[in-house]
């Protein structure tokens, strides 16, 4: 069953990000609002993409990377709240694997634990090397290496 979880960044927020020092935004401006943009989420046949524009895409990679990992240490429950909606992902354990499902849609999927690892991992090493190649500014900032730095250990 193929998965995928990709990105595209809003063309809105590159026209804005000039206005972000990218070498000294704190933590916080990093997660929520910088690089904002659309997810392509899809396990299977299930879509749990969100063509909203507005999704913190460096906090939505390394929450996922957070939830996979404590779903391996063995949590039977997860769930990524967006901040700006009601909407959630819900990430709950089933014997080696896990049932995703979303308030915003009615889809299910399952997937296994170790592949939801892999696609989450795979998923932030691509977001982090693709901002720190486009904004090579970014690679300076303390608060983006203690993102990245915390993701890549849990």
């Amino acid at each position: 069953m193929a998965s995928k979880l990709d990105y595209l960044l809003s063309e809105e927020w590159n026209s804005k990000v000039k206005g972000l020092d990218l070498s000294t935004a704190d933590e916080s401006a990093l997660r929520y609002d910088a690089f904002m943009g659309d997810i392509i989420f899809q396990i299977g046949d299930a879509d749990f993409s969100l063509d909203w524009g507005w999704i913190p895409i460096l906090d939505f990679a390394a929450c996922l990377v957070n939830i996979s990992d404590e779903i391996l240490r063995g949590s039977e429950y997860e769930a990524f709240d967006f901040t700006e909606s009601d909407a959630e992902i819900i990430f709950k354990c089933a014997e080696g694997n896990v049932i995703v499902s979303a308030t915003y849609t009615d889809v299910k999927a399952s997937i296994n634990i170790s592949d939801l690892a892999e696609l989450t991992h795979t998923f932030f090493r691509k977001v982090k090397e693709e901002l720190t190649l486009n904004y090579p500014e970014i690679g300076k900032n303390p608060a983006f290496r203690k993102i990245v730095e915390q993701s890549s250990s849990s």
